[in-house]
Formats: C-alpha cells, sequence, structure tokens
C-alpha cells in the first residue's frame, strides 16, 4: 500500500510535465502570433504614413502636388500715371514721386493683392525682405523704413 502514493505522485509529475510541455508550445505559439500582428501592424502603420503624404484640399497647389511654384511677377503700377509699383494693399512707390500710403493712388494696390500668387516690384533689395521704393526709403508688405 505504501507504493500507492508513490505511484500517484510519479504520474501527477508526468502529467504536469506534460502539461508544460504542452503550456510552452502554446506559448511559442501565442509569440509567434503577436510578433506576426506586431509586424501587420507596423507595416499598416508606414502604409497609410506613405499615403498621407499626398496634399490636403486646404494646401494643394493648383495643379497638384507635383506643381511647380508659379514664377513670381512684377506688381501691378499704381500712382499718378501709373509710374509706380505697388509694395502692399495701401503702399505704391515710385523712384521719382516717393511712396503714397492709403490715398486713391493706392486703390489699385488692394485689387494687386487680392490676385493669386506673389509679386515682386521690379525695385533693388533691400533691408531682410523690402526693395527700395524710393530714394532712402525701403518698404515691404507691410510697411517702410528710411535707409542708406
Amino acid at each position: 500500500m505504501r507504493e500507492e502514493p508513490v505511484l500517484v505522485l510519479m504520474l501527477s509529475s508526468i502529467k504536469a510535465a506534460e502539461h508544460l510541455r504542452v503550456c510552452e508550445s502554446e506559448c511559442e505559439h501565442q509569440s509567434e502570433m503577436s510578433d506576426s500582428l506586431l509586424f501587420a501592424f507596423l507595416v499598416s502603420v508606414l502604409t497609410l504614413s506613405a499615403l498621407s503624404s499626398a496634399c490636403y484640399i486646404q494646401n494643394c497647389p493648383r495643379g497638384g502636388k507635383r506643381e511647380q511654384p508659379e514664377p513670381i511677377r512684377e506688381c501691378m503700377s499704381c500712382g499718378p500715371g501709373l509710374s509706380g509699383r505697388c509694395f502692399g494693399p495701401g503702399i505704391c512707390c515710385s523712384k521719382a514721386l516717393g511712396c503714397f500710403m492709403r490715398s486713391p493712388d493706392t486703390l489699385v494696390c488692394v485689387q494687386e493683392d487680392q490676385r493669386p500668387g506673389a509679386c515682386e516690384p521690379a525695385h533693388t533689395p533691400c533691408g531682410e525682405r523690402g526693395r527700395c521704393a524710393a530714394p532712402g526709403l525701403c518698404c515691404d508688405a507691410g510697411n517702410s523704413h528710411k535707409h542708406k
């Protein structure tokens, strides 16, 4: 009768070992499955990020994302006898007459500001982003200041 508990203990140990082998096999299978799911997830994320580099409605150029930027054109003529150029929505400058600010001579410059694309006055560059509007006067889209 003493052999029975030992036999039961041995059978229990054998069953536990088999159960352990089955668990290890299942764990390896689950690990392989989670690795393949992780790989599939990463591929999906990379694919979506590649597709999302397209242009969106609010920032697409007119001809699509591969369109070259429009060439910069010369700003509209303004002032008396159309002798000046627009420097912003309320600034018209002429080398001979100086600058007019927010006057009837600058009304055409409001139209220039509403046109698509950028324009650049055909004057010598000065300051950080300005153009020499008249002798000693440097203007950009927002202001004018004296310069040497």
